[in-house]
């Protein structure tokens, strides 16, 4: 019986039972690169600089136009076509300052590019091309959540080698990276390899999904890369194609510094702090999953959120630490007659004053600020923050801004002579 057994098993076509080369080969991250690929492009821009001639300066001075010369200069950077009209999404640090911005796509045809709008905060960028050709895109609005761990692709042009694939893992969500100036919020970790030139290209699951728009590097680290989540780049990207820009996140409070952090100075009335219960005298000691080291730390984190996310909060009343949750929204400039009253303890409105719209002030409540710098009603308001103001829905604008600083200088005309007061918190 063994040897009849063996004699059929020897009888079977070669090849029975195992599976073709080519279906191992044919991966999925090969059949999503093979399907996605024609969707990634690669970005340049040109810069004008303007630089003076020291030589010809030296002989002629500097009242010669000839003195001085044009230079350009390309940048490189990475994008994916979201639609198949021709919009383009990438960083918007890599068409930053650009003069013209050109497409190639994965066939190297090269196409001019306009610029349809920028939110530097989010640090995303929208584009738009025309060609005839057809054009492959990466669904925007679809995906499921990332998993930590779960494959990921990158496709990008680093160092201007155009379609370079990467594969690595989702190491973490919700990063928040800290750089000189600012705090990127929420973004995605990954290890697949991400270098210059990779920025504004897609990171892609193994369905074929997005799951972010490659952002940056850690410049200390290998193996260490950012990207911004899909959810904040379809709310970005829907924005500016829809209303021509972003409408930054508003949360309501005034922040002060101490030893510890931030501390609540003032909740406007109906604001998302003060729905969520936020009280002044709370100090905050986290931020959706920023530790709080000082005022500047929470007003990155709101900047980098859009309006209805929700965020986290750790904070202490009372000498009781307590957890809560801040759903942010968008400033709404018929909120500014309460803010106004409660804040500056005035009430303002429109006026006329030689030839042109002004504030005036109205009313000066009680007990108010404003009584105890001195205003009276019938003084002009020219300046809230760094704005020049000429009628009441232009203050009503301004006084949104003022929740993202850390004062408020106040513009006051009285009998032709200008006074700039300033409220601290």
């Amino acid at each position: 019986m063994a040897i009849a057994g063996l004699a059929v098993a020897l009888a079977l076509p070669a090849g029975a039972g195992t599976v073709s080369p080519e279906v191992t080969r044919r991966s999925a991250v090969v059949q999503v690169v093979e399907r996605l690929a024609a969707a990634v492009v690669n970005i340049s821009t040109t810069q004008l600089q303007v630089r003076r001639d020291p030589l010809f300066e030296e002989f002629f001075g500097s009242l010669f136009e000839p003195g001085r010369r044009v230079e350009q200069r390309a940048s490189l950077g990475s994008g994916i076509i979201v639609d198949r009209t021709g919009l383009v999404v990438t960083n918007a640090h890599v068409v930053e300052g650009a003069h013209r911005i050109f497409v190639a796509m994965e066939d190297e045809e090269t196409v001019p590019a306009t610029l349809v709008g920028v939110d530097a905060t989010a640090d995303l960028a929208v584009l738009r091309i025309e060609t005839r050709r057809a054009l492959r895109a990466i669904d925007l609005d679809h995906g499921e959540a990332p998993l930590i761990g779960e494959t990921v692709i990158a496709i990008g042009n680093p160092f201007g080698l155009s379609h370079t694939v990467t594969v690595g893992v989702v190491s973490a969500l919700d990063r928040s990276i800290r750089t000189d100036d600012r705090v990127y919020h929420r973004f995605l970790q990954t290890d697949a390899s991400i270098n210059p030139g990779n920025s504004g290209g897609p990171l892609l699951n193994v369905a074929g999904e997005l799951v972010g728009i490659n952002a940056a590097i850690y410049a200390r680290g290998e193996g260490i890369g950012f990207a911004i989540p899909r959810a904040r780049v379809q709310q970005v990207v829907h924005a500016l194609t829809s209303e021509g820009s972003v409408s930054p996140a508003w949360a309501g409070w005034l922040l002060a510094g101490g030893a510890r952090g931030a501390t609540l100075a003032y909740v406007a009335p109906e604001s998302p702090a003060a729905l969520a219960g936020f009280m002044v005298g709370d100090e905050l000691l986290k931020l959706g999953q920023v530790g709080v080291r000082d005022v500047d730390d929470c007003l990155a984190v709101v900047a980098g959120s859009l309006p209805k996310e929700e965020l986290a909060v750790r904070f202490r009343r009372a000498g009781q630490v307590h957890e809560g949750r801040l759903r942010l929204d968008r400033y709404r400039p018929e909120a500014a007659d309460r803010i106004a009253a409660t804040l500056l303890g005035v009430g303002v409105g429109d006026g006329q004053g030689q030839g042109v719209g002004r504030v005036v002030v109205q009313r000066v409540i009680d007990g108010g600020w404003a009584l105890q710098a001195g205003i009276r009603p019938g003084d002009w308001i020219r300046g809230v923050g760094q704005l020049h103001v000429q009628g009441k829905a232009e203050f009503d604008a301004a006084l949104g801004l003022v929740f993202f600083q850390r004062s408020l200088p106040l513009e006051v005309e009285r009998a032709g002579v200008s006074y700039l007061l300033r409220l601290q918190w």
